[in-house]
């Protein structure tokens, strides 16, 4: 969450919005971008690959390099333009002992998990 300093243009009459005056507080959230059907991962998930956006997707119990095109982010998840199908897993936080075709599991306790 950040604060921002905003200024608002009521567009209801001014007896609607009378009691709010200079200095009132408000908490608001602000949609910047929404779209209806997304592809998205954790941004835990992302890491560089020669100069572009890869995950590793587990496929087989195994950890697949894959390429991906990034679009919107939040700072939590991304959306995926380009590289991973709805559903795919991918290996978050991968660290230096995950490769192209190491061996994986998929942990129950995890996002996701039952």
């Amino acid at each position: 969450m950040q604060r921002v300093n905003v200024i608002i243009d009521p567009v209801d009459p001014p007896a609607a919005w009378a009691a709010v005056g200079h200095g009132y507080r408000v908490e608001a959230a602000v949609t910047v971008w929404s779209a209806e059907a997304v592809v998205r991962t954790p941004v835990s998930a992302l890491f560089r690959h020669r100069g572009q956006r890869a995950v590793f997707k587990v496929e087989a119990g195994r950890a697949r390099l894959q390429r991906v095109e990034i679009g919107q982010t939040n700072g939590d998840s991304a959306e995926v333009r380009a590289g991973l199908k709805p559903g795919e897993r991918v290996v978050l936080h991968p660290g230096q002992s995950i490769a192209d075709g190491v061996a994986v599991r998929v942990r129950s306790d995890g996002p996701g998990g039952g």
